[in-house]
């Protein structure tokens, strides 16, 4: 995994968070939020392309804070980068 991620991402609610994950070689990819796989779908945008996926929310809110991780898994096994997201209300 070549993704250079802080412990913690702090960001606004209603702000976009976008975070991004490179595995080398051929690799699928999965986002988990808090353990659970992220689908696309209500403002959560999930992008790979050239190896690289890419992981919009547009809109984050309270549902958004926790561990958040990439996972890159191929025939060699399973690598992964996690990062806890705090998501703060605004004034």
């Amino acid at each position: 995994m070549r993704a250079k991620w802080r412990p913690l991402v702090a960001v606004l609610e209603g702000e976009k968070l976008v975070l991004k994950c490179e595995a080398s070689g051929s690799a699928e990819y999965a986002w988990l939020l808090n353990g659970v796989r992220l689908k696309k779908g209500k403002g959560v945008r999930i992008t790979t392309k050239k190896g690289i996926s890419r992981l919009t929310i547009s809109r984050v809110g309270s549902l958004h804070s926790g561990p958040l991780s990439c996972q890159a898994s191929n025939s060699l096994g399973i690598t992964a980068i996690t990062t806890t997201v705090s998501v703060t209300s605004k004034p």
